[in-house]
This record gives structure tokens, C-alpha cells and sequence, in this order.
């Protein structure tokens, strides 16, 4: 007997906030926020992976959906727990909100860190909840289709970028990387998230025909724009002299080719 959908959202939320929650916790011992990245693709992973056994149906389209999501949850994850490890410090963006926070940061860090990324993962894997813990309501061809081609571009998009970036800090260079997709858009790894998680929207309405599974690609650009490039470049240009030149140029999120700034216009224009 199969799980109800409501059970199993709840169950899944419940396990999510208990992992970051444990990770937390690690967080404590080594005073580094830095380990909440290891879990950050792999929860989705293993939301997939409890709701494809729990759910109500399993096939094959549904097997290679959760089996996507398993793929890049385990490219990411390599990714950044190797960054991690290289790291000779913890995270700058985290390390402000410690200093800024004070002596309370090891608790209040619960709350403001580890479990909003636990309720923002829950919420962003919108695509996993629709397509494996709700009854299937027919499948649509061309989103399954359509989906799964823009999942693997994304797919590929985020990992040149991320092998790029990682190239260009092997090199030891200090300047901003502004050659292949870098020189098309400030974040081209998060541009190819986005695009692979619509992919995986679209997989999920046309396995489920949900709507509710768009909510996560949405919610994922508002984060990714409003939040983590806001934060990083607020760092970057801090940090590194020739950031601002950079920015002028090049297109924040949607890749385009880089645009010379013309006498009289202001760099805040080609920072859009």
C-alpha cells in the first residue's frame, strides 16, 4: 500500500530539516557553515530517491527522472565538497554573517542558515514532489521530451562552468575569470541550473501534469538572482580591483556576448 502524497511531503520535510539539522551540528564542531554545501545536492537526491519507493507509481520515465537528479546531485556534490577541501578558510560570504552576527552566531545559524536552506531545498524540489509522490495524471510527450533535453543542456552548461572556475583557481591566477562562458555571463553555473531545473519541471508536468512543479525553477531564480548574486558580487567587488570592469561588460545571469562600454553610460546599465 502506497504512502498518501500529504504523508509523504510531510515525512520528506521532516527528514530534510533533521539532516540540516545534523549538519548544524557538524557545523558547530568546526566552526565552519562551509559543510552545509555537502548536502545541498545530495538532499535532492535523496528526496528522489525516498519519493520514487514511496510514491504511487514507478516506471521507467519516472526511474530516469529520479535518476537525472541523482546524476547531478553527485557532479555537484563532488564539486563542492573538493572545493571545500581545498579551501584554506571558510567561506567569505558565511565568515561576514559570523562576524556580523557575533558570539550568538553558533545557534542563531540554525535558524538563518542551515534550516532555511532546509526549507529552501524542500520547496525547490517542487519538480520531485510533483512527479513522484502524486498520483500520474497521464503523461505529456513533448514536456517529457522537451524537459529532458534542456536537463542535459543545463546539465552541461553548469559543469564547463564549474570546471572552468576550478581550472582558473588550480592556475593561481587573482584575476576574475572572464574567458569562455565567464566571458557571456558573471554566472553561467547558475544560469544552468536554472535551465536544468525547468528541464526537470517539465519532465515532472508531463509524468504528473502538475502545475505545482514550476514553483521550484521559480523559486530557485528569485533565490539564485536576488540573493546569491547580490551576495557573492557585494564580496567580489570588494575584493578584487578589476570586478567592476567585469561586471560592466558582461550580463549578470543570461548569457550574451560581453558589450563595450560606450563613453557616457554608466556601468550600473551593463551590470543588468
Amino acid at each position: 500500500m502506497t504512502a498518501s502524497p500529504v504523508l509523504i511531503l510531510a515525512a520528506t520535510l521532516a527528514l530534510t530539516l533533521l539532516m540540516f539539522t545534523w549538519m548544524w551540528r557538524i557545523h558547530v564542531a568546526m566552526s565552519d557553515v562551509g559543510v552545509v554545501d555537502y548536502y545541498w545536492g545530495l538532499g535532492f537526491a535523496v528526496l528522489a530517491a525516498l519519493e520514487l519507493v514511496a510514491g504511487p507509481s514507478m516506471d521507467l520515465m519516472r526511474f530516469l527522472f529520479a535518476a537525472a537528479i541523482g546524476l547531478w546531485a553527485l557532479r555537484l556534490t563532488a564539486y563542492l565538497g573538493l572545493r571545500h577541501r581545498a579551501a584554506s578558510a571558510e567561506d567569505a560570504r558565511y565568515r561576514r554573517m559570523r562576524e556580523a552576527t557575533g558570539p550568538s552566531f553558533w545557534w542563531r545559524s540554525l535558524f538563518s542558515v542551515f534550516l532555511l536552506q532546509g526549507l529552501l531545498q524542500w520547496l525547490i524540489a517542487a519538480p520531485i514532489h510533483a512527479a513522484l509522490a502524486f498520483p500520474p495524471s497521464g503523461k505529456t510527450t513533448w514536456a517529457l521530451g522537451t524537459g529532458f533535453i534542456l536537463f542535459a543542456i543545463g546539465f552541461v552548461i553548469e559543469g564547463v562552468a564549474d570546471w572552468q572556475l576550478a581550472r582558473h583557481k588550480r592556475d593561481g591566477s587573482t584575476a576574475t575569470l572572464a574567458r569562455g562562458l565567464w566571458a557571456w555571463s558573471r554566472h553561467p553555473n547558475y544560469f544552468g541550473e536554472a535551465v536544468l531545473w525547468i528541464g526537470l519541471a517539465l519532465v515532472a508536468y508531463g509524468l504528473s501534469g502538475h502545475a505545482l512543479a514550476f514553483a521550484g525553477p521559480f523559486l530557485l531564480i528569485v533565490v539564485m538572482v536576488g540573493v546569491s548574486v547580490r551576495v557573492t558580487e557585494s564580496h567580489l567587488v570588494q575584493s578584487r580591483p578589476d570586478y567592476a570592469a567585469y561586471r560592466a561588460r558582461t550580463s549578470a545571469f543570461l548569457p550574451r556576448p560581453p558589450r563595450p562600454i560606450a563613453s557616457g553610460q554608466s556601468e550600473r546599465f551593463y551590470s543588468r
